[in-house]
């Protein structure tokens, strides 16, 4: 499986500037979950993908669309949605 959305994380957070361990902070996570996000182990729990792409300022879809189900595509469609109308 391409780790489409551990790439696009790491280079977002870079270009941002952001250290693993600031966003952990921002997310309320521990640093090793970003790393392993980042290195395809796993994926953000659907809780955090909004705030995670607030603080990136991304929408959800492009990270994943690669590497998801549909249901689970159907949930970031919704969060993308709701964050065009700014709710």
């Amino acid at each position: 499986m391409d780790n489409v959305f551990g790439t696009k994380l790491k280079e977002t957070r870079e270009d941002l500037g952001i250290s693993q361990d600031k966003l952990a902070r921002m997310l309320l996570v521990s640093k090793s979950i970003i790393s392993r996000w980042e290195n395809g182990k796993t994926m953000p729990d659907l809780s955090l993908m909004k705030p995670l792409c607030e603080i990136l300022d991304v929408f959800a879809i492009l990270y994943c669309e690669a590497s998801i189900s549909s249901s689970v595509k159907y949930s970031l469609e919704i969060i993308i949605f709701l964050k065009l109308l700014d709710i």
